[in-house]
């Protein structure tokens, strides 16, 4: 079975909260300027083979023994239980219990001109009660831009935002130009089965370009 989120993790937990803050925002009316525009097709003549891909949760890896084991940002009763960096045959059970070893099948597959991004391959969607849509990227250790959506009624809000590392203050890029198109049938579904192609407007430095392209399948939670 393919899992597209995990419920433990601690890097993973607090980039769904961090998504969650995002997906909370409420949409306001569109502005030409931050609007794309989105075209609901029948088919998307594209490559979904990416979601046959899969990661680990970030940190867990292999030991030396064999065993699939986690460094770095493990949950403190994890380390409490290894023994030199092997995990005790008596605790494996405990151990898989707190760590969380699940294939995360890509949900995205994409490309981009942007601040401090080294690539991206899942995204978080949700429907709120009012029946909008949102959607952002996963942050990871090497990417600190994320690529945001909100739908509703048939508009689609767009902006990158940049959160970086350095002693920048966090800086949201809107939308200059490119467009989305979403499959009906997997939309009904609740799915985003989408293509997208866009283009931002650089408010750091307005000669450089910034974009993002690529594909998105991911459910609507």
């Amino acid at each position: 079975m393919k899992m597209f989120l995990k419920n433990g993790g601690i890097i993973r937990i607090l980039v769904i909260g961090i998504a969650a803050l995002a997906l909370s925002v409420s949409l306001k009316p569109c502005p030409i300027t931050i609007c794309a525009p989105t075209q609901m097709v029948e088919k998307i003549d594209a490559d979904f083979s990416f979601t046959d891909k899969w990661e680990y949760e970030l940190g867990v890896y292999k030991n030396q023994y064999g065993q699939l084991s986690c460094d770095g940002f493990c949950p403190d009763r994890a380390y409490e239980m290894k023994v030199d960096g092997k995990i005790p045959e008596d605790s494996l059970e405990a151990f898989y219990q707190v760590v969380d070893t699940s294939h995360l099948y890509y949900t995205m597959q994409s490309e981009a001109e942007m601040y401090e991004w080294t690539g991206c391959n899942y995204i978080y969607i949700a429907r709120d009660s009012n029946d909008q849509i949102s959607a952002v990227t996963e942050i990871t250790p090497g990417t600190h831009t994320t690529l945001n959506f909100n739908f509703k009624e048939g508009k689609a809000e767009v902006w990158a935002h940049y959160n970086s590392i350095s002693t920048l203050k966090p800086r949201s890029f809107p939308f200059k130009s490119g467009f989305i198109k979403i499959e009906r049938e997997a939309f009904q579904a609740d799915t985003i089965k989408a293509q997208f192609d866009l283009e931002f407007s650089n408010t750091l430095e307005s000669s450089k370009k910034l974009s993002w392209k690529g594909l998105i399948y991911a459910p609507i939670r």
